[in-house]
């Protein structure tokens, strides 16, 4: 970087922080398939920079997501397990441990990258991708002006945002079931997880929708047709039930109860049905983690955590508006959190019950108590070599290819919009528990919860077109149909595939070779020299 013309000691300091550094591989995410990625590459030899888009690193495992997403856990090996290992003995287990607390899992990530000698740079925003030429990447530059230069990059980001800047191909929302011939796919008929199985009328006492179906657009539309809509994320709070470690919860600035109309209609509902209505009606999805009265609590029921409709947006957003939609699901949830515990409409038992939770005071402790990302559970999705679908899933071995781990969870997908169905039409599927007298009623749409047995993750799942990009591999936002992703998108199954990732970029490194032309059968062999699981 020229200097020459810049007299002050601060630009000259700046211009050198801001100096272009090599490296044989550049991580973008610092997510936990972005860590493993690094990890395996830094064990491998090479030199390695993880760039993480926050102050902390560990995405959704650090971040309140306690209550690991295992399926079968016995299809995790290699680094993920390594992980899981280290989190038991830090609670003097002998085994694994797959529940975590937010700041060990932190620690346990970090000391794992700073033992294969990882680069770390937080706060590093994607602004610009150069390539050499139509296929090679060859920079990178963060908003803040740095730049990375790379023989091999890996986007382990949620949002795929690199492999987006860098020309590959990509797609989000859900395709229509004719798309990839999949039975899971496209706008469901009823979806009966997370639903509301009591009639809640959506209409407000001035005719207009009340603030929480509004906010939706589209209708049932078409059972099995594609959209741009994106699934429900969320915040997986990490609350306490221990006084001294307890922080009520908040009271959000501008905190407004009438958007709050539709949960204190259903616990009406609720009540009226014969029940007695509690908090776990509305956070019904609330389960213990390691820690001292410690809970991870993620959506559960028809009216929870999920800030539904609230996500379409995100996939391609830019900085500033992810950080508006970051805070817009925080509004909500905080609001939501309020309301449990307060507001004097609630029955008591909702208001009493609920306030046995708060915040805890031991994790992120920089933030307010609250996490510092939002659950992207899905954006941007490659469109690679191959695209891996729910027929993949569903046909268990790798064909043409080679397996590079093995995944063990079920089809997943959260909602996606919030309905208003009619008594008198075929708007909606009318279900056979609806009670009431009310001609409109509420239903939420694309919550698929499909089991399936453990099955074989093919290398191409990671890999761009040859002709996009021959020195990037994307562990996270694989090449998938929605319900393909719905069944890949888990932390131990990105741990899994950042393990080869790294591995992978290792071996294009040395033989100077295109993720694509490695010896893929040669990566299945040192995988398993490292007790990675890559048969089903």
């Amino acid at each position: 970087v020229c200097v020459c013309e810049m007299s002050s000691s601060v630009l000259v300091l700046l211009a050198i922080a801001h100096a272009a550094v090599a490296y044989d591989l550049v991580v973008y995410g610092g997510t936990p398939g972005g860590i493993m990625t690094a990890v395996a590459a830094g064990r491998h030899n090479l030199s390695v920079a993880l760039l993480e888009q926050t102050g902390h690193v560990g995405g959704m495992c650090t971040n309140g997501l306690g209550k690991t997403d295992t399926g079968d856990a016995k299809v995790i090996g290699g680094l993920a397990l390594e992980f899981f290992k280290r989190n038991g003995a830090h609670y003097n287990s002998s085994g694994p441990m797959f529940d975590l607390e937010p700041h060990v899992a932190e620690e346990i990530f970090l000391q794992m990258l700073s033992e294969a000698h990882v680069a770390v740079f937080y706060h590093r925003q994607l602004a610009t991708v150069r390539k050499s030429n139509s296929t090679t990447i060859a920079a990178i530059t963060t908003t803040d002006g740095s730049q990375y230069i790379g023989s091999v990059f890996a986007d382990a980001s949620y949002e795929g945002d690199l492999l987006a800047q860098a020309g590959v191909l990509y797609t989000y929302g859900r395709e229509a079931n004719t798309t990839y011939n999949e039975s899971l796919a496209g706008r469901q008929v009823y979806s009966p997880g997370n639903q509301f199985e009591l009639r809640v009328d959506p209409i407000g006492s001035d005719g207009s929708l009340l603030p929480l179906v509004s906010m939706c657009q589209g209708g049932s539309g078409v059972p099995g047709q594609g959209d741009k809509k994106i699934e429900a994320y969320n915040f997986r709070l990490c609350l306490t039930k221990n006084p001294a470690n307890l922080i009520p919860f908040p009271k959000p600035d501008g905190y407004d109860p009438t958007v709050y109309e539709l949960p204190r209609r259903y616990a009406a509902a609720i009540a009226a049905s014969g029940k007695t209505p509690n908090v776990g009606d509305f956070l019904a999805n609330t389960q213990p983690i390691p820690g001292d009265l410690k809970y991870d609590a993620n959506n559960g029921g028809p009216m929870s955590t999920d800030f539904i409709c609230g996500s379409d947006d995100y996939p391609e957003a830019d900085y500033a508006q992810r950080a508006a939609l970051y805070t817009a699901h925080k509004q909500y949830t905080q609001g939501l959190l309020w309301f449990l515990a307060n507001d004097p409409e609630l029955p008591e038992t909702v208001r009493t019950s609920a306030r046995e939770f708060g915040l805890c005071g031991d994790e992120f402790t920089d933030n307010g108590y609250w996490p510092w990302q939002l659950y992207v559970r899905e954006a941007r999705r490659m469109i690679g070599e191959t695209v891996f679908t729910e027929n993949t899933a569903r046909a268990r071995y790798v064909t043409g290819d080679v397996s590079v781990g093995v995944g063990g969870y079920h089809f997943d997908s959260h909602n996606v919009q919030r309905m208003v169905c009619y008594n008198t039409s075929n708007h909606c599927e009318h279900p056979v528990n609806m009670t009431g007298n009310s001609a409109f009623y509420v239903l939420n749409e694309g919550d698929v919860q499909v089991g399936i047995p453990p099955f074989e993750l093919p290398y191409s799942l990671m890999l761009p077109r040859a002709s996009q990009a021959g020195n990037l591999l994307v562990p996270v936002a694989v090449s998938s149909s929605h319900m393909g992703f719905c069944t890949v998108r888990l932390e131990p199954t990105w741990m899994i595939l950042g393990h080869a990732a790294g591995i992978a970029a290792a071996m294009a490194v040395h033989t100077r070779a295109a993720v694509q032309d490695i010896v893929r059968a040669e990566l299945q062999s040192r995988l398993v020299a490292e007790n990675q699981i890559v048969h089903a």
